[in-house]
């Protein structure tokens, strides 16, 4: 099984659309842009990992966000994957008829859900291994409300929005639009530069695996592609002991001594973001951070004030997981503060 290609997308799609003309008499309107066009572009950003999508979906569900008629969840469904679609009927071009008609004339099995992005939602599963939202973002009123929540729920996800064009060098950048801005559409809200739009995945505990910007033509629109890791919660690490359950926030608190292992890593540096609350700090005084990697000496570090600081690991090439055990040289007691040893928390993990 692989992820379709360019060619297989197109065949596909020539075949749905014949099957959409066949259905008859209907009382809506196809959704009229091309979906699975985007696979050109998922395969272009995925290189020759594209087919890696499918490993990282295993058995699903795959989740497709803003699904409009449903082509690319059906697309993915014949390659195998479980998928779940998501619209909201207030904004689908057809109401979600489009794809309800679709699923009953394919006898498809795929599950789909009403959902307002914007409003307070919840997700349908637990946990899904993959998530597609394509052109979706500019039109949230709550971008980062809405990317953080997958966050929670999403171990992996390709988003594309429109960006500002040629916005390559800009700052991080959101700008609000009205309707008369974009296309005249009063769905357009918020669009990004390019790196106001991987501040906002950062911001909302994504981290950036694959990263592309296209030029549409030469209409002035430019989508930025990304494929990212949930890190909510520390997801992009394997927590192994003194690890309390993380906050809503996506942080964690520590006991006194803490563990944890990584996937091999070229060269670089881990940045691991610790934080010394002032109750901590006014009960036990100064705290000595040492670390150890694969059990040799990693470094030390004393942290005097209240607040965020930086622990640093240089890193050489790792070609087989790699173990950081990192120690404090006090905590609390259980039932002093806390019915919990507490030592520090830790907000981020970070490689680079």
């Amino acid at each position: 099984m692989q992820f379709p290609t360019t060619v297989e997308a197109w065949n596909f799609y020539q075949d749905l659309m014949r099957q959409k003309a066949g259905i008859t008499p209907r009382s809506f309107e196809w959704y009229p842009y091309d979906s699975i066009g985007n696979v050109e572009n998922i395969r272009a950003l995925m290189g020759d990992k594209a087919d890696t999508l499918l490993d990282v979906a295993g058995e699903g569900p795959v989740l497709d966000i803003g699904a409009a008629d449903g082509d690319l969840s059906f697309l993915l469904e014949s390659v195998g994957m479980s998928t779940n679609a998501i619209d909201n009927p207030m904004t689908n071009y057809n109401g979600m008829l489009g794809i309800r008609a679709m699923k009953e004339h394919r006898g498809s099995s795929m599950e789909i859900f009403e959902m307002d992005l914007d409003d307070r939602f919840e997700m349908p599963e637990r946990q899904y291994p993959l998530a597609f939202c394509l052109g979706l973002i500019y039109h949230l009123k709550n971008p980062l409300y809405t990317l953080e929540t997958l966050a929670k729920h999403v171990r992996y996800a390709v988003f594309s929005t429109r960006v500002v064009f040629g916005g390559a060098d800009l700052p991080a950048l959101a700008y609000l639009l009205d309707g008369s801005e974009m296309n005249n559409d009063d769905s357009n809200h918020w669009i990004f530069s390019t790196a106001g739009f991987k501040k906002a995945l950062k911001k909302s505990k994504w981290e950036v695996l694959e990263y592309m910007s296209l030029a549409v033509g030469d209409s002035g629109d430019q989508r930025d592609f990304c494929f990212v890791k949930s890190v909510f919660g520390l997801g992009n690490i394997e927590l192994l002991s003194g690890w309390h359950e993380y906050v809503p926030a996506g942080w964690r608190w520590t006991e006194k001594s803490f563990s944890f292992r990584f996937q091999p890593r070229p060269a670089g540096m881990v940045r691991i973001y610790l934080f010394l609350p002032q109750q901590i700090l006014s009960a036990l005084g100064p705290v000595t951070v040492t670390a150890q990697l694969n059990g040799k000496d990693a470094g030390r570090m004393l942290m005097q004030r209240a607040g965020e600081s930086v622990f640093r690991i240089p890193l050489e090439a790792q070609s087989e997981p790699a173990v950081v055990t990192m120690q404090l040289d006090k905590a609390t007691v259980p039932g002093e503060m806390d019915l919990r040893e507490l030592g520090l928390i830790v907000s981020s993990v970070e490689f680079e």
